[in-house]
């Protein structure tokens, strides 16, 4: 009886987990998407300030941020952390982008596990809409999952297994 209960538990988790990894290369491409966004409204605010740098500076923002860092006025020098900011925005998510979209498929789910913003993938999360993918990477992400963790099950029942029927059997030689 105990063996079909875990059977059954064993298979609902084989499908489940199956269900979850062919749903990461959709995840990350809306992660990807996202960023994206994020990339072009950055970019966006950027623009205004390179349009200033160009006709002020010859384009360089580093000097039109030195200059709005060495005004007196404390807005104007509070001026230069949000430019400062904003080119650093744009370089992230330029490297971040980067590497979801180059690489092998392993290394681009390494790295978005690795260097995943956690509130930029809840924002993802909220507007994620599932799918069935019917691309290999997702199948083989799906298989794999499920696989690891039906391999895991099976070895701790068979631990459990194994250490209950050692201590039965020394109870009864005891006995």
């Amino acid at each position: 009886m105990f063996k079909l209960i875990f059977n059954l538990i064993d298979k609902t988790l084989f499908t489940l987990m199956f269900i979850i990894g062919i749903q990461i290369p959709a995840f990350i491409n809306a992660y990807r998407q996202y960023l994206s966004g994020q990339l072009n409204e950055a970019k966006e605010h950027l623009t205004q300030y390179q349009l200033i740098a160009d006709m002020q500076y010859q384009g360089s923002l580093e000097q039109l941020i030195t200059a709005f860092k060495n005004n007196t006025d404390k807005a104007i020098q509070q001026m230069s952390t949000v430019i400062s900011h904003n080119v650093e925005s744009v370089n992230a998510y330029q490297q971040q982008l980067f590497n979801l979209e180059n690489g092998s498929y392993v290394q681009r789910i390494f790295y978005f596990v690795a260097h995943i913003d956690l509130e930029k993938a809840s924002d993802t999360l909220i507007r994620f809409v599932p799918a069935i993918p019917l691309e290999l990477n997702a199948i083989i992400t799906g298989v794999f999952l499920s696989l690891l963790l039906s391999t895991l099950l099976n070895t701790l029942y068979l631990s459990g297994k194994k250490l209950l029927t050692t201590k039965v059997s020394v109870s009864t030689k005891n006995a």
